[in-house]
């Protein structure tokens, strides 16, 4: 068997090492600005009429069970 063959980061060329994704210190920083302008120009509210309890359901990532439904409006309406 090849020595690359049996490497383990072999599949996954821009998670690690040299090969590793340019763009995974700017990811977080650019997810956490889009956050900010979202919070500052819309009101999140969880709709009434929804369930009453929700359980944390992990998959790829987490996510509520049922699904989240939100309301959202604007903060000022222009």
């Amino acid at each position: 068997m090849d020595t690359k063959d049996s490497d383990i980061y072999h599949f996954v060329p821009f998670l690690y090492g040299t090969r590793q994704c340019l763009g995974y210190r700017f990811a977080p920083v650019e997810m956490r600005a889009v956050l900010a302008l979202l919070l500052r120009e819309f009101q999140f509210d969880i709709d009434a009429n929804g369930p009453a309890v929700y359980k944390r359901r992990l998959t790829l990532t987490m996510r509520p069970d049922p699904p989240l439904q939100l309301r959202v409006s604007l903060v000022n309406p222009h």
